[in-house]
């Protein structure tokens, strides 16, 4: 069992119960006891290949076992780069804290990654038994614009900021998590990119051009623009089969892309006329146009302190 295997990497941890289940891993609240003082932390367990099918899917692409071994290697290697940014901005805020890692290799292929983490609760639960206010809506866009200006200090583009890998503490500081941690993992799930995470990828990936920091306020905008409205942004069904299209109408899609913005971020009835500036202008598809956190985080500001008037 993943609980006795965490019992084996820290002894002094005892798993208390399974908090998540995703298509990478799974994830355990974890609690230790020291003179009568209980800490809790967050432990993911990461299976690598999740699934036999993999290696098979692999051996079917003509790749013998020693390519498919430096295949594995090759990812875990970029996994622990990942995970070792995260360990490194443990103390700055808005982003979630590693506390260690290790990597077992239970057979010559198969290994398994333990990921030890500060305990927080995700968004998504969050949000199941507490609907987001405007003001709190607010709040996340300025903890995550914190988030993002740590990113830009350290030399990070997040590239997967959305509802998934936002975390919020006992304090509602909302924190950004799992850099780049599900993009190394999805390389053997061609399906992957054609799904949930579309919807939050800026248009300069979607066409296959140079990108930089931000992308990372695009998806924040889109994150923003789904809790404000409380449903999907309308433009990601185009999105879903925009990457069989997008080469052959390139020339189309800006005009397309700016005029959906404009439609759903001005003038769909439920979306708060206050905020709609500031979010459109973190979607702008012109990314010479497109608002950095600075000066989100100073509308966000401004907007805060008007509600409290």
């Amino acid at each position: 069992m993943e609980m006795d295997k965490i019992q084996e990497q820290w002894p002094e941890w005892q798993t208390v119960e399974l908090v998540g289940e995703g298509t990478f891993g799974s994830v355990y609240k974890a609690k230790k006891e020291v003179y009568g003082n209980i800490s809790y932390a967050a432990i993911k367990v990461i299976e690598i290949p999740k699934e036999p099918r993999e290696i098979r899917d692999l051996q079917q692409s003509d790749m013998d076992e020693s390519s498919i071994k430096a295949f594995y290697e090759d990812m875990i290697h970029n996994l622990m780069s990942e995970i070792q940014i995260m360990e490194s901005m443990k103390s700055a805020n808005g982003i979630v804290g590693i506390e260690d890692y290790k990597v077992v290799q239970r057979e010559p292929l198969k290994w398994e990654v333990f990921i030890r983490m500060e305990f927080l609760e995700d968004l998504q639960t969050y949000l199941d038994r507490h609907p987001m206010t405007g003001c709190e809506v607010v709040q996340l866009g300025m903890d995550l614009c914190e988030s993002l200006k740590n990113c830009e200090i350290a030399g990070i583009v997040h590239r997967d900021v959305k509802i998934d890998n936002v975390f919020v503490n006992r304090f509602g500081s909302f924190k950004l998590g799992d850099f780049g941690i599900a993009k190394q993992l999805g390389k053997t799930r061609a399906a992957m990119s054609q799904k949930g995470t579309n919807m939050y990828m800026a248009p300069e990936i979607f066409r296959g051009e140079p990108y930089d920091a931000r992308v990372d306020i695009y998806s924040l905008g889109i994150l923003l623009y789904r809790l404000l409205n409380k449903a999907d942004f309308r433009l990601c069904r185009y999105g879903r089969i925009q990457l069989n299209t997008v080469m052959i109408r390139r020339r189309h899609f800006r005009e397309y892309q700016e005029n959906q913005f404009r439609q759903f971020l001005i003038f769909r009835p439920v979306y708060p006329r206050l905020y709609a500036e500031h979010v459109r202008m973190t979607k702008k598809t012109d990314i010479r146009k497109r608002m950095n956190w600075r000066k989100l985080w100073r509308h966000m500001c401004n907007q805060k302190n008007l509600q409290r008037l």
